[in-house]
């Protein structure tokens, strides 16, 4: 089996200020008309320096495995979870029909962090309106 190398779709931020993230869609990367890859919907490869806050945003319908390369990281929600995430402890989120994070970079260096955005197996449970 050959191996593909995904292509690089997008960029957002700037790492000289602070947050810098690229996007990859690995079916566009492999010349598919649907953006994901199986479950896999899409990635997110970012660095952010120390100290800087990813303040609340809110994500429906994802499933979102973080592991963090280098660094710390902690995950505040407005369910109350408050989790340290590192290189020996991964996160997964659900956001289902609506969630709100922040993330708060925690090391004195900075952090290189993949976010994996996989479909949910299921996308009944997260239709129709939020209670």
């Amino acid at each position: 089996m050959d191996a593909t190398k995904l292509k690089r779709r997008g960029r957002k931020g700037d790492p000289a200020r602070h947050f810098a993230v690229e996007i990859i869609y690995p079916g566009l990367s492999i010349g598919g008309r649907d953006s994901g890859l199986g479950a896999i919907g899409r990635i997110d490869r970012a660095t952010v320096a120390p100290g800087h806050v990813i303040g609340m945003h809110s994500h429906r319908d994802d499933e979102i495995l973080t592991y963090v390369r280098t660094g710390r990281g902690l995950h505040r929600d407005t369910i109350g979870n408050e989790e340290e995430i590192t290189a020996m402890r991964l996160m997964m989120m659900n956001a289902g029909r609506t969630f709100q994070h922040e993330e708060r970079m925690l090391a004195p260096d900075p952090v290189e962090a993949l976010q994996i955005f996989l479909r949910p197996r299921d996308r009944l449970r997260t239709q129709g309106p939020v209670p």
